[in-house]
């Protein structure tokens, strides 16, 4: 277990009153930062979309500040980091860094996740640099937010589809789409824990999530968003299995993908229990060694930050969205165009991969391609200059 080392810092940072004016662009359109509350904790996770697939970065900075008296319970660190490290301020707030020399041009960006005690109260700020191949021209991307919540701390629910289209199933943070039904049926959905893999007869395979699905109807295939154990890197293709009647694991030919804010998978589930995995450098690994002492006080629990309603449809286009399409790169566009849920087998290679949706009161809806996983940006310019 590595540690991270913990910087003191004596002069306290003024704080500078971030604009409350509604933006006319978006605020990095292409970072994804989410949270989703497990049993455990809240764990938050930003994925960044690079412009295209050829891109290089070098020299990356992540740099997130937390609100004094975050609960900080891990940072999670992947093999593309050369440097980590957490930093306190004379005020109480940790700022968790990673650094990166270089992600090559083949190469997605492996997501910064960290996990707290409890949902984020108040706004975090995230800020990142990078330079391009040639090291001589800075991006910068720097907001104020508080991050929306999705919340997957129980295990097990049921849902009774009733309408084509995602809906959630309790707090599972499980996402099922099925054809709208003839006969009504009721469907058990189980999110599988680490306790549970298929053999290892099948080789190295890290297995990032499990999902048995008991009651779906035969001959009927449900599209589902399934929390992944650890955050991976956007689009990322994963293998899938499934557990037979004799308890036998076969591979799937169906393809899986990770949704753009790295906390998903998504993929075509036939029923009882499928396992999807992939190489293990893609795990995330959990470092506690080294953080700062936590007060183990116990805090109320907090109300989270979404609510599911168990009786929910899947919820409709927002009336006061309006489509909006801007062009990032050649091979990176924000697409108004809903698509369907089916997963052609160069999803997330290059084209479109992320939706954008201005507001009619001002802002944006931020989603995935299909107009899933979205959420509203509530970012307000960050402190930080270069």
């Amino acid at each position: 277990m590595r540690s991270v080392h913990i910087l003191l810092i004596l002069v306290l940072l003024m704080t500078l009153t971030p604009t409350t004016q509604a933006q006319a662009e978006p605020l990095s359109p292409q970072l994804f930062l989410r949270g989703i509350q497990l049993a455990q904790g809240v764990r938050y996770t930003a994925s960044f979309v690079k412009p295209a697939d050829t891109t290089v970065l070098r020299n990356i900075s992540v740099e997130v500040t937390l609100p004094a008296d975050t609960r900080l319970t891990e940072m999670l660190v992947s093999k593309q980091v050369d440097f980590d490290v957490v930093r306190v301020n004379a005020a109480g707030e940790l700022t968790l860094i990673w650094q990166l020399l270089r992600v090559n041009s083949d190469t997605p960006v492996e997501p910064f996740a960290f996990t707290v005690k409890a949902p984020l109260t108040a706004d975090l700020e995230f800020f990142m640099k990078w330079q391009s191949e040639d090291g001589q021209t800075l991006f910068i991307e720097n907001f104020i937010e508080l991050p929306p919540v999705i919340n997957a701390s129980q295990s097990e629910g049921q849902l009774s589809p009733t309408l084509e289209g995602f809906a959630p199933v309790l707090r599972t943070g499980v996402q099922v789409s099925v054809p709208a039904p003839e006969v009504p049926y009721i469907m058990n959905v189980h999110v599988l824990d680490t306790n549970f893999n298929p053999p290892a007869e099948f080789g190295n395979i890290w297995w990032c999530s499990l999902l048995e699905i008991l009651g779906l109807p035969e001959n009927t295939l449900a599209d589902v968003i399934v929390p992944l154990r650890r955050p991976v890197a956007p689009f990322t293709p994963l293998q899938l299995f499934q557990q037979q009647a004799d308890e036998s694991w076969v591979a799937l030919d169906t393809p899986a993908v990770v949704t753009a804010d790295g906390q998903f998978v998504m993929y075509t589930h036939p029923g009882g229990i499928v396992a999807a995995g992939g190489d293990p450098s893609i795990q995330l690994e959990v470092v506690t060694d080294g953080l700062p002492p936590q007060d183990d006080t116990e805090t109320p629990e907090a109300t989270p930050a979404v609510e599911d309603d168990p009786d929910a449809t899947p919820t409709p286009e927002p009336p006061t969205a309006t489509a909006t399409t801007i062009q990032l790169s050649e091979t990176a566009v924000l697409d108004p165009t809903p698509q369907t849920a089916q997963l052609p087998p160069v999803f997330g290679a290059g084209g479109i991969r992320i939706e954008l949706f201005t507001l009619a009161e001002g802002g944006f809806l931020q989603c995935q391609v299909g107009h899933i996983n979205c959420a509203a940006l509530q970012r307000q310019v960050g402190n930080r200059v270069p």
